[in-house]
């Protein structure tokens, strides 16, 4: 009996063993390491490649940082095995902290405000572990190139970023590129997103070429070197010579010219009903000043005309029932006086419904009040002008300082005629929204209305003069690109511009301040890819990184599973 307890314990201590001996599956690409440097840490890549990325964007706006503001994150995706523990959360940790001072602008508006900055970047941030840990699996696990996997990755994750919940397109990698007028061509080819593009292939083939050089010597160092930028010259140099080509073909056609009124409003002055006659009665005399240099229309900042409207085509502007008979004199007398209809920003209602659709709209009226046209917003910002569930939990909205119960407009509705000219209207951040915009221009064009120029109606008072209004500016010109139209804003408190359909800032106000400036507006015909095929290259992209991310999914249920029974450990 001693002879087989013995044999049955040594049995024991030798399948104990072997199941010591045996190899174990562990998450892929992930290892402890002590001991390293600082500067070869997952912290210091990590949050290296976020102050990059933050000074490339406003309010430094360095540009030309964003050429090598990958690298660092390229470097964690390009190793072997990342360091430290649980690495991929310092990577979420750096993104985090980067979305935090990038956007900070959002806490502005008001105390409440702070938890949504808090909450968006915290979203946005879950996008750069995403982005390293994906481009990981198609480079460690798949072998597949670095040069490749990196900007697939980051663009499709940019086109993701613009749709999901509602989208967030500011701020993307391409737009810090906004001097570069020849680069900056293609996106009426391939979107914001083929410079996006661009800019992380340079990164990994800078990564490549710096790894060589603080190798030892080797023979051909220099050849070498060369060998692996080529890819990135190659293609800045084919999207440079395209953008020569766009250029060239340019051939501005007599247009029109439109006033831009640009109001010094504080927002809290905005919502004081007591001087709100006054606001308007100021645009008014602002109006005056541009009417002098005789222009075909003038432009004023979003919800601007302090008191509602219906919507029937030919109602009149209501003064507002509070007016004294005097406010209500002058204002009618001004009006007559501009020689010239208003593009008004301004809350509508739809008298039809019970209880009134409340709308914000750009409403165009002629000098006796009466309304030509009207475009009503699409794109709502979620917390801004409606909050969910919110319809039936009203008390929510007073939890905010936002407008509340805002409806949501048609897609298809036409641009606004004034006489031969065509404007396609947007509202405040739907200039943010490529897709949108697209969609506007290809809808008029296929109802045999084709939009002659881009009119963007804005209050930005909310942010207090912050890089929000640099961010919005850059999102202005890359959509004159994408559609080839001119583009021309009126913003409260900054910045009001005209664009032309090639992207250059012909007039850019000051922030923060009064602002009266006709644009002599020219009209462009040439053809834009972008609103032709949309979104493809971007697509494509994203369709690759769903498939490394699948991919990446599937395999990771298998990892570090406990072993069955009598089956072999996974």
């Amino acid at each position: 009996m001693l002879k087989k307890m013995g044999t049955h314990r040594c049995d024991r201590m030798e399948k104990l063993a072997n199941r010591k001996a045996r190899p174990t599956a562990t998450r892929p690409n992930v290892e402890v390491k002590a001991n390293l440097p600082w500067w070869k840490t997952t912290g210091a890549f990590a949050f290296g490649g976020g102050l990059l990325m933050w000074a490339a964007m406003p309010p430094l706006a360095w540009g030309w940082l964003a050429w090598v503001a990958l690298v660092p994150w390229v470097g964690l995706i390009a190793q072997e095995k990342m360091a430290g523990h649980k690495p991929h959360r310092v990577v979420w940790l750096a993104g985090f902290a980067f979305m935090l001072a990038n956007i900070h602008w959002i806490r502005l508006p008001h105390p409440a405000t702070y938890l949504g900055w808090l909450a968006l970047s915290f979203y946005l941030s879950l996008y750069i572990p995403l982005f390293v840990g994906i481009s990981r699996l198609g480079v460690q696990q798949l072998k597949w190139p670095l040069e490749l996997v990196v900007p697939t990755v980051w663009t499709g994750l940019e086109l993701a970023r613009g749709h999901i919940m509602t989208g967030f397109s500011m701020g993307l990698l391409s737009h810090t590129q906004v001097d570069w007028l020849m680069l900056i061509q293609l996106a009426d080819l391939t979107g914001a997103y083929g410079i996006s593009f661009l800019l992380a292939l340079s990164a990994c083939c800078l990564y490549r070429a710096t790894s060589l050089l603080i190798q030892p010597p080797l023979p051909d160092r220099w050849l070498a070197v060369t060998g692996k930028l080529a890819p990135a010259a190659l293609a800045v140099a084919t999207t440079l010579g395209y953008g020569a080509v766009r250029l060239q073909q340019e051939a501005p056609l007599p247009g029109i010219k439109i006033g831009l009124i640009q109001g010094s409003v504080p927002q809290t002055l905005k919502s004081d009903a007591d001087k709100a006659r006054s606001l308007v009665l100021r645009h008014l005399e602002l109006s005056l000043q541009a009417a002098q240099q005789h222009p075909d229309v003038i432009v004023w900042p979003e919800t601007m005309w302090r008191y509602g409207m219906p919507v029937e085509k030919n109602a009149r502007v209501r003064l507002g029932e509070d007016w004294t008979n005097a406010d209500v004199q002058t204002a009618s007398e001004t009006l007559r006086g501009l020689g010239c209809p208003l593009l008004i920003g301004v809350d509508t209602f739809d008298l039809d419904f019970t209880p009134p659709k409340h709308y914000n709209s750009a409403a165009l009226v002629n000098s006796s009040g009466k309304m030509l046209g009207h475009y009503h917003k699409v794109h709502r910002v979620l917390f801004g002008e409606y909050i969910p569930f919110a319809e039936s939990l009203p008390w929510l909205y007073r939890l905010t300082p936002l407008t509340g119960g805002i409806k949501s407009g048609s897609l298809e509705q036409l641009p606004i005629k004034l006489n031969h000219v065509r404007l396609a209207t947007n509202i405040c951040f739907e200039s943010t929204v490529p897709h949108l915009i697209r969609h506007q221009v290809n809808s008029a064009r296929l109802q045999g209305q084709p939009a002659d120029v881009l009119v963007n109606l804005t209050n930005d008072a909310w942010f207090w003069g912050s890089s929000e209004l640099d961010m919005h500016l850059n999102c202005a010109v890359f959509r004159a690109i994408e559609c080839r139209k001119p583009w021309v804003a009126a913003a409260n408190n900054g910045l009001s511009m005209s664009i032309d359909a090639s992207g250059r800032r012909l007039w850019v106000s000051p922030r923060q301040a009064e602002a009266v400036h006709v644009a002599d507006v020219k009209f462009d015909n040439r053809h834009s890819f972008y609103l032709a095929i949309g979104d493809w290259f971007a697509g494509l992209c994203l369709l690759i990184t769903s498939i490394c991310a699948g991919w990446g999914a599937y395999r990771w249920r298998g990892l570090g599973k406990i072993p069955k029974k009598n089956g072999p450990r996974i």
